[in-house]
């Protein structure tokens, strides 16, 4: 029943902001704003349940330089993905991601959509289809990453 009751639409880049600070920075705002949060071209998502934002994802139009996929002309970044601890284990995650496919697709019949996933959501990822690429990195303050992709096809 809950899984029924937690839906997506698209938010402001400050409506991001409380959960990015408290799961994803420890609780520093200063780090909180991402460089192309206004972008005209990036989007921000929220899934809610009963009206609470419980989970975030921000998707900027934007390549990777080691990403070069033959006759994908549109890549787009998944960043800042969070859910309430809470809500976790219950598709919020995978709604997220998949809602911002579509909405991806919209506008192109293929894209790459990639993440610096971090090492504990790898398995997350891999689930939705996504691929490692390349070696883990440790972003300072933050954790280890790995670069994950996936073309997303209509």
């Amino acid at each position: 029943m809950i899984k029924e009751s937690i839906y997506i639409k698209e938010i402001r880049d400050y409506d991001t902001y409380p959960l990015r600070s408290s799961l994803l920075r420890d609780n520093q705002m200063k780090d909180v704003p991402y460089p192309n949060d206004k972008a005209l071209t990036t989007f921000h998502l929220g899934a809610f349940f009963y009206g609470q934002l419980i989970g975030i994802a921000s998707i900027y139009y934007e390549a990777h330089n080691s990403l070069n996929i033959p006759l994908v002309n549109h890549a787009y970044r998944l960043r800042g993905m969070a859910v309430d601890k809470e809500y976790r284990n219950m598709d919020v995650g995978k709604k997220l991601v998949n809602n911002a496919e579509t909405r991806i697709l919209e506008s192109c019949d293929k894209a790459l959509l990639w993440c610096n996933a971090r090492e504990l959501a790898i398995g997350f990822y891999k689930k939705l289809d996504f691929e490692e690429h390349g070696e883990f990195f440790d972003i300072e303050g933050i954790g280890v990453h790995k670069i994950m992709y996936k073309i997303a096809t209509i």
